[in-house]
């Protein structure tokens, strides 16, 4: 600007200098749009997780929700465990597993005849649904009415649902961290990022029925009398 005799603050108006910055501009604005727009996209994944597990929580404080919420979860866990059996002709080919696997989450002797009359997976809800439905219905009407539910089945699920989930935000963080080198992979990190998330939130859901129920099926409530002292 000296050289040419003019103030330092002088603007540069030229049509090509003018249109190359803006063209660069253009770039950069799109470049930061497609960051935002795909960091959207992660978190939407995410966002859809919390609110099922809000959907959750607030079943779990429900008086009236609670026990759709175990019915759910019931059905929920003898549907996953159904995945994970095979069977021969009509019989269950791996019964010994299924029924240790079963019996150590539901202390509940009639599982054992219940599997025995299972021919094929479609039968897994219909004869095994009843048992345990029962079982933890058996359980309820031990006690006054409502102090199962809150005093065992309520703070149960709570705790491991919040444990579990906060466990589950540490490993998701992990995920969206490393999940970039798919692309070297030749793979899409976004869509490798929801089929992961997906299994994840699967295991998770899992976990947490598995837990509560361990605890809530051996459950015993002691309830203690006061006896008035006559003087």
């Amino acid at each position: 600007m000296t050289t040419l005799g003019l103030p330092d603050d002088t603007p540069i108006e030229h049509a090509l200098i003018s249109n190359s910055i803006q063209k660069a501009q253009t770039k950069v604005e799109r470049y930061y749009f497609s960051i935002r727009k795909q960091v959207l996209q992660y978190d939407d994944v995410l966002n859809k997780q919390r609110e099922t597990i809000y959907r959750m929580r607030h079943q779990i404080l429900s008086k009236e929700q609670m026990d759709d919420l175990v019915k759910e979860l019931l059905e929920d866990h003898i549907r996953f465990l159904s995945k994970m059996t095979t069977f021969e002709g009509q019989k269950i080919r791996n019964i010994q597993d299924v029924q240790n696997r079963l019996l150590d989450i539901f202390p509940v002797p009639e599982l054992k005849e219940g599997l025995n009359k299972i021919s094929q997976i479609s039968e897994f809800q219909s004869q095994l649904y009843p048992i345990l439905l029962s079982a933890y219905l058996s359980k309820k009407s031990m006690y006054p009415d409502g102090l199962f539910e809150e005093a065992v089945t309520r703070r149960v699920l709570l705790s491991s649902l919040d444990r579990h989930w906060m466990e589950h935000l540490h490993t998701m963080d992990l995920l969206r961290d490393g999940i970039g080198l798919r692309a070297w992979g030749q793979k899409d990190p976004l869509l490798e990022y929801k089929k992961e998330a997906f299994y994840l939130f699967s295991q998770l859901l899992y976990l947490i029925s598995e837990e509560a129920f361990k605890y809530i099926f051996r459950a015993v409530i002691t309830i203690t009398q006061e006896v008035e002292s006559k003087g």
